[in-house]
């Protein structure tokens, strides 16, 4: 590796102090002498998604930097190593000449540190670096350069109090110009929707944040829960670990307050809980062979999800979570068909089958019969449903090996909505989230 002279040096001790002081939070505009304008542009901008965000600033060269952070905009701390966090490329404001880029990725090893990548030019800098990505929480980065005693104090927002970024650069040599940075999906978005601004000096940066449909799409994968919005299925809502590999993710408003949550059922053991981020054993019953595929809606009507269960062909309904029975009982379908609930004209939940690319739906637990049967799909899809356009009636969905095909009408489907994102081995599950 080349060896750096001094002032190259000086440069790079900055960046590194900048980088990983912007990495989270670069889109909040720089309260400082100097700015002279600046665009934020956020990937989806949903309220309560987990988004990517770009942004550019440019000033006159400044060497102090004062930035708040909304509350809010939170954190959110990577799932896995190696993921690139933040990239931000460096102009000089006034000849334009591109000084060189700095990268923050997730360690390897541990998680809980960051690789700081920088290079400009022929000279090329890196460290490892601890992170906290806890609400509230204050970090403090330094150059490592005895010559270059810069440094960068974040402290973190909370829901609903402000964060803050002090950067202090004490370099002669060197004054922080124009910046584009891009920061990958790690940015929780405020969970209210509406017109976010933010001023540096006099001039104003507005993010608006929009509410999200009612359904959302995700995925359980060995374990994990990833759930997203269908406004925008690259918006992630939440990330959490609860379950098994061998379990069967469900979902449903189990007390009736109109959010949907999320269940597992594990050989004839139900563990439903009440509340996403901080899922536990609300209710935990047993009811069901190992052999059974479970199913969940409002047979009722009174608002509020409960389970059911599908036996090769036989369906068994219970009104009650707390002291499951069979209060209702129907045989309609076959073995090897896929079991699919959802309300279909506005009225209660109701039952379908999925055969091989057929769907037969029924508006009638009680009585049930083909009230809608169409071909859309491949044999090897697998169905979903839910509201896609918030319009009161469920309607359908295909998930292939991590496409997501998604209709708004039952009597004439098509491709409405599709989007690309899971794996192969995925389960597929919809809801409520927000």
């Amino acid at each position: 590796m080349k060896s750096m002279n001094k002032k190259e040096g000086k440069k790079i001790a900055v960046m590194a102090a900048v980088i990983v002081g912007l990495m989270m939070f670069a889109f909040m505009p720089m309260a400082s002498a100097g700015v002279t304008s600046f665009t934020v542009t956020p990937s989806t901008g949903y309220a309560g998604a987990v988004d990517s965000y770009d942004t550019l600033v440019t000033t006159d060269g400044v060497t102090s930097i004062y930035i708040p952070i909304a509350g809010g905009f939170l954190a959110v701390e990577p799932v896995s190593g190696g993921v690139q966090i933040a990239r931000a490329d460096f102009w000089n404001s006034s000849t334009k000449a591109y000084y060189g880029y700095a990268t923050i990725t997730v360690n390897n090893t541990d998680p809980a540190k960051v690789d700081v990548y920088c290079k400009f030019g022929n000279d090329v800098a890196s460290s490892t670096q601890d992170v906290d990505y806890t609400a509230g929480a204050t970090n403090t980065f330094e150059s490592g350069f005895a010559s270059c005693t810069s440094t960068v104090i974040i402290k973190l927002p909370e829901e609903a109090q402000k964060g803050c970024i002090n950067l202090t650069i004490n370099c002669a040599d060197f004054k922080l110009d124009d910046v584009m940075i891009a920061i990958g999906q790690f940015v929780r978005n405020p969970t209210t929707a509406g017109t976010y601004t933010f001023y540096a000096e006099d001039e104003p940066a507005t993010v608006t944040i929009k509410a999200t449909g009612d359904y959302g799409s995700g995925v359980y994968r060995n374990g994990r829960w990833f759930l997203r919005t269908e406004d925008s299925p690259y918006a992630t809502v939440y990330r959490v670990g609860w379950g098994r590999a061998t379990d069967i993710p469900v979902t449903g408003d189990w007390n009736g307050d109109g959010i949907d949550t999320i269940g597992l059922y594990r050989a004839g053991e139900w563990i439903l809980s009440d509340s996403i981020t901080t899922p536990s054993r609300d209710y935990d019953v047993w009811w069901g062979r190992a052999t059974d595929i479970p199913v969940t809606g409002d047979w009722n009507g009174d608002g509020i999800d409960t389970i059911g269960l599908y036996r090769d062909g036989e369906w068994i309904f219970s009104n009650s979570i707390d002291t499951p029975s069979r209060d209702q009982t129907t045989w309609w379908g076959l073995a090897t068909d896929i079991p699919v609930t959802g309300d279909w004209n506005g009225g209660t939940d109701s039952i379908g089958l999925y055969r091989a690319g057929e769907w037969i739906l029924s508006n009638s637990i009680t009585t049930p019969s083909r009230d809608y049967d169409f071909l859309w799909g491949l044999s090897t899809d697998i169905p979903v449903t839910g509201d896609w356009n918030d319009d009161g009636t469920d309607s359908i969905g295909l998930y292939r090996d991590g496409e997501w095909i998604f209709s708004n009408s039952i009597d004439t489907p098509s491709r409405d909505h599709t989007a690309w994102w899971g794996l192969a081995t995925d389960i597929p599950v919809t809801g409520d989230w927000i």
